[in-house]
């Protein structure tokens, strides 16, 4: 179906297969190996700068009412972030018996995946009528990827996520905050997005908008819809479908404005801009966005494109650039894009 000419090698099978069954023990061996609290602590000082920077996005909100504001910002402020790995791992004991229960054998494969399974279905069994453990986590810290959980209002960065090229001890802010801050600001607006704005601030199904507040937001969306709706898959030439995406596109356009945003506050704080990137020249300015752009760089077969296409909520990777950058007059401006050129349209959509 999508176009690979082999299975993947054994051993990343085998990889995959026991991150999956055995996610908090294949953390702690991935943490021990690759990450550091000065990592976890950069990012979680990045974090708070975004919430911030987002909550000061809703206070310049002209289309929205002071109720809707102040329940939105409510929201922003009790939204939970998840950096790195949980802190349980840590504790031996309490690893080893989570896994003390389970029959496993070196040789018996079908048979531990089975044993697994039972665990599995046994410990959802036992959260009945429970109130949710907001503590718990869902994914493994080796995983590279981010999430928000609209039914508990948390943003979560495993520590797979939070290396090169999204993020580096070593990196210049203006590379940090254009990668992970990107990311951070993409998570925190999925929170107002088309299905996240639908939850409350508890991650509880609740109408927290006023009816001309939804009424307002709704039409904004729609503008983002067409304009995405308007671009074509050059390999395919195909249109996308931007119904299908528009959740994605709202937290890619809202989390670019972010970082940007609370980059440039950072650096005003700091009181020094920070240098040009030797020989090149580029401006902090300009690498905040590079470093962005980066972040969507990918290779994939025209049969995976066309499943994407087709049934992804994220718009092809070369959109996810060129549309929340279209919309930025912050890039129009680190790059000088002459007014009404395609980077720097004279019609730019926005709903954060």
């Amino acid at each position: 179906m999508n176009g690979a000419t082999r299975s993947p090698e054994r051993w990343k099978e085998c990889v995959t297969t026991t991150d999956s069954k055995f996610p908090q023990e294949s953390s702690r061996l991935y943490v021990d190996n690759k990450f550091s609290q000065q990592a976890k602590q950069r990012v979680e000082s990045m974090i708070q700068d975004l919430i911030a920077t987002f909550k000061e996005m809703l206070h310049e909100s002209d289309w929205m009412s002071e109720s809707t504001k102040r329940a939105a910002i409510e929201k922003a402020d009790a939204i939970i972030p998840k950096i790195g790995y949980p802190e349980e791992i840590m504790n031996d004991t309490a690893l080893n018996e989570k896994t003390a229960m389970l029959n496993l054998t070196a040789d018996g494969y079908f048979h531990n995946h089975l044993e697994v399974f039972r665990e599995q279905r046994l410990k959802n069994l036992r959260k009945i009528r429970k109130p949710v453990d907001r503590s718990e986590w869902y994914v493994s810290a080796a995983t590279v990827n981010a999430f928000y959980n609209k039914l508990t209002n948390e943003i979560i960065f495993p520590a797979g996520i939070l290396h090169r090229p999204f993020f580096s001890d070593q990196f210049l802010d203006a590379l940090n905050y254009g990668g992970i801050g990107f990311v951070i600001g993409h998570e925190i607006t999925h929170g107002f997005d088309d299905s996240g704005r639908g939850f409350d601030k508890d991650g509880n199904l609740h109408q927290w908008w006023l009816p001309e507040d939804l009424s307002r937001f709704r039409e904004r969306m729609q503008f983002m819809v067409d304009q995405y709706s308007n671009y074509t898959e050059p390999t395919l030439g195909l249109k996308l479908n931007g119904r299908l995406t528009i959740g994605e596109d709202i937290a890619d356009n809202g989390g670019l404005k972010e970082a940007f945003r609370a980059y440039r506050k950072m650096i005003s704080k700091r009181g020094y801009d920070e240098p040009k990137l030797p020989v090149l020249g580029y401006t902090p300015n300009q690498l905040f966005f590079i470093s962005a752009a980066q972040a969507w760089c990918g290779n994939q077969r025209d049969k995976v494109k066309l499943i994407y296409l087709q049934t992804d909520f994220h718009s092809p990777m070369r959109f996810r650039v060129i549309g929340p950058f279209q919309n930025n007059p912050d890039f129009a401006e680190a790059f000088n894009c002459p007014s009404g050129s395609y980077m720097n349209p004279a019609v730019k959509y926005r709903v954060w």
